[in-house]
């Protein structure tokens, strides 16, 4: 019991931080900044439609991607692994997130607690809609040895449930929808570049432990990408045009 206490701890402490910040946000009138007339339905479309593109183009090849990758001998292979495993598996991207909207309580800097919110709400969203994929898909996990095409398996969630909630990563969807709003966010093209891997590392971890097939990571992604995009499009803009300034993270930390 203590062992679980001592490994469920920080994420029930990260649940419970957000949960804080997103009330007292709501309570602050957040939701009266939102600019829903912002958000492109066109390139929301785009973004959704290129995303299952790409998913159904790849599903052909994620038995072979997936035994390509535990395949892999290289020392490479297993340190992009534990990195990605370490940033999802406990999720410390809430951590920072967390972290940087108390620096912008500390410094009084309301574009600094502004995108941060986005950021979290990015996640959550991300994460919600990879949680009801799991739950409308409900495909086998590779370790269920049932192949890449076993979906709808509806007297998997009876017994052991969890084997067949592949469709997608939770994990890599809360890490794609943080490091893509930022990515939207600054201006920095490296900063840029190191944001974009980071939920692919992720996602690499987890096809590498078995957890999941490669075309479950980039839906997952996918799905952070576009939850960011949602969030930026109807929250940032009015907070930037109130100050009269570039929406550029790094500049204003």
């Amino acid at each position: 019991m203590m062992e679980w206490l001592t490994g469920a701890l920080p994420k029930i402490l990260t649940i419970l931080s957000v949960a804080a910040i997103i009330l007292y946000q709501l309570k602050s009138g957040y939701c009266r900044t939102l600019r829903p007339e912002l958000l492109s339905k066109i390139h929301v479309v785009r973004i959704a439609g290129g995303v299952l593109l790409i998913i159904l183009l790849m599903m052909p090849l994620d038995a072979v991607l997936l035994n390509l990758i535990r395949q892999s001998t290289h020392p490479l292979a297993g340190t992009i692994a534990e990195f990605g495993g370490f940033i999802g598996r406990h999720f410390h991207p809430w951590f920072f997130v967390v972290i940087l909207y108390a620096v912008g309580i500390v410094t009084h800097k309301r574009i600094v607690r502004h995108h941060a919110l986005g950021a979290l709400d990015a996640a959550v969203l991300s994460a919600v809609l990879s949680f009801a994929c799991k739950f409308i898909f409900l495909r086998a996990r590779p370790y269920a040895d049932m192949g890449a095409y076993s979906f709808l398996n509806f007297s998997g969630l009876l017994h052991d449930a969890r084997k067949f909630q592949s469709f997608t990563s939770g994990d890599v969807a809360v890490v794609a929808g943080i490091c893509f709003y930022f990515f939207y966010t600054v201006e920095n093209k490296l900063i840029k570049f190191m944001l974009a891997l980071l939920p692919l590392c992720t996602a690499f971890s987890r096809v590498y432990a078995n957890k999941h097939w490669p075309t479950d990571g980039l839906l997952a992604a996918g799905l952070g990408l576009l939850s960011a995009y949602v969030l930026i499009s109807i929250t940032a803009t009015s907070l930037i045009e109130r100050n009269n300034t570039p929406s550029n993270l790094s500049s204003t930390v």
